[in-house]
């Protein structure tokens, strides 16, 4: 049977190598906190989560085709408006839609945004980070989501209309998905077919795009028809029906 004072020094020895892990440990988190702030400081990390995140789901590669959804604007960044009607609302829900069916076929879908949240703080962050997520990953399509507006005091009033597609009409798959996507678009047949348009200059997040990239504008906010079709879920389901078919045909077709 052990002494009370060898009990008493058995505890005492403990205590203090308790103590001395606690130690370490806390030094250890303070020294990995300060490298990361020093990091950020200096521009060394991502400076927006979803770009992060884009590096994280290239590391971790399924194996299966990818296609990169871009619902635009976001955050602090409405985009188009008209009243409580937001374009970031809009294209967001019709990306979400648009995601939903594409992984059912078991395509892998990378968003570069979920919610409504910005990826900066003006627009040219915000496209450099957009462009970022996609040349992170080697992805079969980049669809960009959005909404037009126009000048009132240019064009008057509620005189312009229509959905256009932006593509890059250097890539032949960029080209061909715009095509398609134009085709689907049409037969809803809610909107005037405005002619397509070469993005492969005029548009940052089309002409620095390292993967074949088109750019969807679904019509005019400004414009009472395209306004009501389009802010309408069920049609925002059927315009996520007519691009996600045009994704996937053209994926089965590549």
């Amino acid at each position: 049977m052990k002494s009370v004072n060898e009990l008493r020094r058995r505890n005492k020895r403990r205590r203090i190598y308790n103590n001395i892990k606690i130690f370490i440990t806390i030094v250890i988190l303070i020294l990995i906190s300060n490298k990361l702030i020093s990091n950020y400081l200096n521009g060394s990390l991502p400076s927006n989560t979803a770009v992060a995140m884009a590096y994280e789901e290239e590391s971790a590669d399924s194996g299966k085709i990818k296609v990169i959804l871009d619902p635009g604007h976001g955050g602090h960044d409405d985009g188009a408006s008209f009243g409580d009607i937001y374009e970031k609302d809009i294209v967001l829900s019709i990306s979400n839609k648009v995601g939903e069916i594409l992984e059912a076929n078991d395509i892998e879908v990378i968003y570069t945004r979920t919610d409504d949240s910005a990826l900066g703080d003006d627009e040219k962050e915000d496209l450099k980070n957009r462009v970022s997520i996609s040349n992170s990953t080697d992805a079969e399509y980049f669809v960009s989501f959005h909404i037009n507006d126009y000048d009132e005091d240019i064009y008057g009033y509620e005189e312009v209309y229509g959905f256009e597609v932006w593509t890059n009409y250097n890539d032949y798959k960029s080209l061909n998905l715009g095509k398609s996507i134009e085709e689907k678009l049409e037969d809803l047949d809610y909107t005037e077919c405005r002619p397509m348009i070469d993005g492969s200059e005029a548009l940052y997040i089309i002409r620095e795009n390292e993967n074949p990239s088109v750019l969807i504008e679904f019509g005019f906010m400004n414009n009472y028809n395209d306004r009501m079709y389009f802010s309408n879920e069920y049609n925002q389901e059927l315009l996520a029906n007519a691009v996600a078919t045009s994704i996937i045909e053209n994926i089965n077709i590549n």
